[in-house]
């Protein structure tokens, strides 16, 4: 017997959950990639272009497959799309990654001077 599984998707800032559907989300695609960011793009098509963001620009999202965490990321491009006989909303989401090809890391190092 197979096991379905079940997708759904954790907004940080709020804690609520919903299937994919739930948010209304018609397609989504994940990418794995080795030494760059993992992306989650999610489009929803019919969605508002002026209505409210459903995830704003650097929020902390969390994909579940069956209640257990499949992908972690932040939203960083929300792009909107209007034509005269549609209108739709995609959001793209990096990985923990990002942190890394995006902020620059340093640390203070204390020297023991001797000679003094």
């Amino acid at each position: 017997m197979a096991v379905s599984e079940i997708w759904t998707l954790l907004r940080a800032g709020d804690s609520v959950e919903k299937t994919l559907a739930g948010w209304g989300v018609s397609s989504a695609r994940l990418t794995r990639r080795s030494q760059r960011s993992d992306t989650l793009e999610l489009r929803l098509d019919g969605a508002a272009f002026d209505g409210t963001e459903l995830f704003a620009y650097g929020s902390a999202i969390t994909l579940k497959r069956n209640g257990t965490a499949y992908f972690v990321g932040l939203a960083v491009k929300t792009p909107r799309m209007a034509r005269p006989n549609a209108e739709g909303v995609a959001y793209s989401f990096e990985g923990p990654w990002w942190y890394l090809e995006h902020i620059v890391y340093q640390q203070d190092w204390k020297f023991l001077n001797e000679e003094e």
